[in-house]
């Protein structure tokens, strides 16, 4: 059930009613580096058990150079970093949701936190949804089968990579955790007066005046520590207008990784993996079949 309040964005979650003060913590984590030039996030107004308040975004169409902007400033967001793989934000104590399926939300250094992205992402984002997607019949055992080996080389570090220039080699980034199309809004820059000077410029001495008059505002997040090329390669799985241009962008000033267009489909296996634990149907086969990529 979604209602307005005055220019407010007011969403519940009866069923889930600790996910909205989750999704508080995540939004004002990732608002931080916006006075670093990091990425817009929507500021939340009001956040109770089962209730979240956001300020409304009054969006426009992206072009080109919003895109490259966008880009540049995600870098930025990136590059605060978390304090381990699947960290929560600060603040929170517990698990997490992404969709309407678990996220294991390990604190930095708890018995369940673990040391290589590989191992993080395979045991504790893939192979969790496994099970969901064979109860309701979107994926065959041998289609798990695939799934899992892939998974195995993914924890046994095959397809590990160093984080973008401005990170830290192995540093989990701060990343937004859900970031498809859908969760990226175009608004005109001067409508956001909520946010500080620097936000979208990818500098943290940058001036709101230097940028183009769209810019990208994140919303609902699933924010955690993870790998940076994982929002990035979220963003192709349902088709993001300009998205070289993000690409080129965020390369501009956090050099990426050689190799890190092959690796997009290791990144879209837990995307895809959720949605067919979720919604079922062809994604189950989806997920199969970004993994025989990779075997």
């Amino acid at each position: 059930m979604v209602a307005p309040a005055h220019d407010d964005f007011t969403k519940t979650e009866p069923e889930r009613p600790y996910a909205t003060l989750l999704e508080a913590f995540g939004l004002a984590w990732l608002a931080e580096p916006m006075s670093e030039g990091g990425a817009f996030v929507v500021p939340h107004t009001g956040a109770m058990a089962g209730q979240l308040s956001t300020r409304r975004i009054r969006e426009t169409r992206v072009d080109e150079q919003a895109a490259f902007e966008f880009g540049r400033a995600l870098a930025r967001t990136h590059a605060a970093g978390a304090g381990g793989w699947g960290a929560p934000p600060r603040g929170w104590e517990g698990d997490g949701y992404m969709g309407r399926k678990e996220l294991q939300l390990p604190a930095a250094g708890s018995e369940d936190s673990l040391p290589t992205w590989g191992e993080f992402f395979a045991t504790q984002r893939i192979l969790p949804c496994l099970k969901y997607a064979r109860d309701n019949g979107s994926m065959s055992a041998s289609e798990i089968s695939v799934v899992e080996r892939v998974a195995a080389r993914i924890s046994a570090g095959d397809f590990t990579s160093a984080q973008p220039g401005l990170l830290a080699s192995d540093s989990p980034a701060r990343i937004h955790g859900d970031l498809w199309t859908g969760n990226v809004l175009w608004a005109d820059r001067d409508s956001l007066d909520w946010a500080p000077p620097a936000a979208g410029t990818g500098q943290a001495d940058g001036k709101r005046s230097d940028l183009h008059r769209v810019v990208g505002v994140i919303i609902d997040p699933a924010a955690q520590g993870g790998h940076a090329e994982t929002d990035l390669a979220y963003l192709e799985v349902f088709g993001q207008p300009y998205l070289g241009q993000i690409y080129a962008g965020y390369n501009s000033i956090s050099k990426l990784e050689t190799g890190w267009k092959q690796r997009m489909g290791i990144h879209q296996l837990h995307i895809l993996a959720v949605h067919a634990a979720i919604f079922g149907g062809g994604y189950g086969h989806a997920t199969a079949t970004t993994a025989m990529r990779y075997l």
